[in-house]
């Protein structure tokens, strides 16, 4: 049904009446939202510790890889580390990018042998060809074949299905005391009875590493 000129001036001249009241009414509302959401604040935050820059694999932490950011709680995954001292001389078990938030998962066990067999000894060997290093990951299994210089014996394989326990960091100068030196050579875990020979090797062959199933 048509609206009659007559109710639209009605309805005019009481919204003209009571404007002032009504222009009252939504600045308290205003005003309320307003105090409601400053008594609300921001989301409570929590410090967690970030990658400073990439991280390889079988990197030892030290002091300048880490970082201490805000976030919010609900944005903190689990896990989370909150203390940086906590996390030098650990060793990363997976490539990690900067400013990625690290978590307990994204990091070995306190010590390198953890989860080995009681028999294990990590060696640091020297691939004659270092080119391959950088594919390597932590926990891939590989066999270390050795080809002597002179060509006058064949080919040997040195150690079979030895898992890699961290790889070389170019980037890294030394480990802190105690862990073993990842800028340079590549960290196998191999039985006891094994190592000297392993630890050797270089000094007679030429090694080379490759990764089995």
């Amino acid at each position: 049904m048509p609206t009659s000129p007559a109710l639209l001036d009605s309805l005019r001249r009481q919204v003209r009446i009571h404007r002032r009241t009504l222009a009252a009414i939504l600045a308290a509302a205003a005003v309320l939202l307003a105090i409601d959401a400053a008594r609300a604040g921001p989301e409570p935050s929590r410090a967690v510790v970030a990658a400073a820059d990439d991280l390889p694999s079988g990197r030892v932490l030290t002091g300048a890889d880490l970082e201490r950011i805000d976030l919010p709680v609900s944005a903190a995954p689990e896990g989370a580390v909150s203390d940086p001292d906590a996390l030098i001389g650990r060793v990363v078990a997976a490539p990690r990018r900067a400013g990625s938030v690290l978590t307990d998962l994204d990091l070995q066990g306190p010590g390198l042998l953890d989860g080995y067999p009681e028999a294990t000894s990590l060696v640091t060997i020297e691939p004659t060809d270092a080119s391959a290093l950088p594919a390597l990951r932590v926990g891939d299994v590989v066999d270390v074949v050795g080809t002597d210089p002179r060509g006058l014996v064949r080919p040997r394989v040195l150690a079979r299905r030895i898992t890699v326990a961290a790889v070389p960091d170019p980037t890294a100068s030394e480990g802190p005391t105690g862990a073993p030196a990842t800028s340079g050579g590549l960290v196998v875990a191999v039985d006891r009875s094994d190592a000297a020979m392993l630890a050797g090797a270089s000094t007679r062959w030429h090694v080379a590493v490759a990764v089995v199933r």
